[in-house]
């Protein structure tokens, strides 16, 4: 015999206690929808953290969702070894800043009779917004070609210098590759990631997924600038300009 309920719910409480149900219910059905595509850190990592968009590459979603936070903890636990000491910050800022003067020196009569009348312009009553629009970027663009780097760009190259020699030192060395940013230790980057990722530091269990992470060190052609040159390799690891740097404040 079935037996049927038709009475209306209308005690508050139980409609309170129904509702609660049902919200965790959905909550742990949209949970055990996520597909999980790794971790990090000991923290999962959702398909759906990637972004998309026009100018979002998988591969930089990739590296910043898993290399990004590792690199963080590396560079924090041994930052003993890798941050510049205030000394070679100071020498290497006046090495750059001296290589600037250097560089611009045949250039500097005429940018600063540019930058002068730059400055004149801005000044006239009646401009548009659109010409102080562009007098005012080709006035910062001069001032950024006369003023020397400073202090701020050689920490910055310290930092990046200091870490990719560790790494060439700690992870077996190998070939180098020349960037915007300064030289990379290219196999030793690679050899790093692959540890971290034995160590259980991150995982990506999508097999390609973890082959678009490691697409830049295994299938990318990098062409003339990826080089195994001795000469090259030896500028790499004592620079002429982090000879001069006193390694202890």
């Amino acid at each position: 015999m079935q037996i049927r309920f038709n009475a209306t719910i209308t005690s508050p409480v139980l409609m309170l206690v129904l509702a609660m149900g049902l919200t965790v219910t959905g909550k742990e059905t949209d949970q055990q929808q996520r597909e999980q595509i790794g971790e990090v850190l000991g923290r999962p990592v959702y398909r759906d953290e990637i972004r998309v968009g026009k100018d979002v590459s998988l591969s930089d979603e990739l590296h910043r969702l898993f290399t990004a936070p590792v690199t963080q903890q590396y560079r924090q636990t041994h930052k003993d070894k890798i941050a510049p000491t205030l000394a070679e910050i100071a020498a290497a800022t006046k090495h750059f800043d001296n290589q600037h003067r250097e560089r611009i020196k045949g250039q500097e009569p005429a940018l600063r009779r540019q930058l002068k009348s730059v400055k004149e312009q801005l000044t006239l009553k009646g401009l548009t917004e659109e010409n102080k629009q562009k007098l005012t970027i080709e006035k910062m663009t001069l001032q950024a070609r006369l003023n020397p780097p400073g202090k701020s760009f050689a920490a910055w190259m310290l930092n990046n210098r200091k870490f990719q020699l560790h790494l060439h030192q700690t992870y077996g060395g190998g070939r180098i590759l020349f960037q915007q940013a300064g030289m990379e230790a290219f196999d030793a980057t690679q050899k790093w990631l692959e540890t971290l990722e034995r160590d259980g530091k991150f995982k990506i269990s999508d097999p390609k997924l973890r082959s678009v992470l490691y697409h830049y060190w295994t299938t990318q052609n990098h062409g003339p600038f990826l080089m195994d040159d001795k000469k090259r390799i030896h500028e790499f690891l004592e620079p002429e300009w982090m000879k001069q740097s006193p390694s202890q404040d």
